[in-house]
């Protein structure tokens, strides 16, 4: 889940709206990014296309923009804190799936947002 959310983080932070491509992240391999990627894609947080050739080691996909959704899930996830927490919950709960971290991660910034308008906890 890591990659995923630094996957997103590098597609945001492309000044220009350009695809990042080839997508490089510390840590991880093309075929890590590339099956990460594709999975985003999948999960209707990115739109983009599967680039893979035959010489290559593994998948290769071009992230070409976030959704609206993927948007939405970064926003939520962009806090250390909060992505901290939200992966401790979600793993608490039996999985770490992106469906459970968008959950979670909805209830905390809701959480959030009723404790800075002074209201109760829900």
């Amino acid at each position: 889940m890591d990659l995923v959310r630094a996957i997103l983080l590098a597609c945001e932070a492309e000044a220009s709206g350009e695809p990042v491509f080839p997508l490089v992240i510390d840590g991880y391999s093309a075929s890590q990014i590339g099956y990460h990627a594709t999975i985003l894609g999948e999960a209707g947080l990115a739109i983009g296309s599967d680039v893979t050739t035959r010489s290559d080691d593994g998948i290769r996909f071009l992230i070409s923009r976030l959704t609206w959704a993927g948007h939405e899930f970064l926003d939520a996830a962009r806090d250390d804190t909060a992505w901290a927490k939200a992966k401790g919950i979600a793993a608490k709960a039996g999985g770490g799936g992106i469906e459970v971290l968008k959950s979670v991660l909805g209830e905390l910034a809701k959480d959030t947002a009723r404790r800075l308008m002074g209201l109760p906890p829900a």
